[in-house]
């Protein structure tokens, strides 16, 4: 294991002993964001074994995840949640 990974491993698993619960959602969502790039740019291919409990187990979480956070923006339409990030263009 690459030390970086170690040592980013052990932040996780300290702050998950210390229920620092938004340290453990940064640092899941920041791997799952790694994951994304390695699925955008090519890192993990079609049908390749490399990465593929990641993405099997990212897609789950991100699949329970998801609409919860629907659920969440359409319960408190007064906040400002932010322009999407791709704006639906009208013509």
């Amino acid at each position: 294991m690459n030390e970086k990974f170690t040592t980013s491993n052990n932040t996780f698993l300290r702050a998950f002993q210390r229920v620092e619960t938004g340290r453990v959602l940064s640092l899941i969502f920041s791997r799952l964001y790694l994951l994304r790039n390695q699925l955008i740019h090519g890192g993990a291919t079609h049908k390749s074994s490399k990465n593929r409990e990641q993405v099997v187990t990212g897609s789950g979480l991100l699949g329970a995840l998801v609409p919860i956070f629907v659920d969440i923006m359409l319960d408190h339409p007064e906040e400002e949640w932010g322009d999407p990030y791709f704006p639906v263009i009208e013509e």
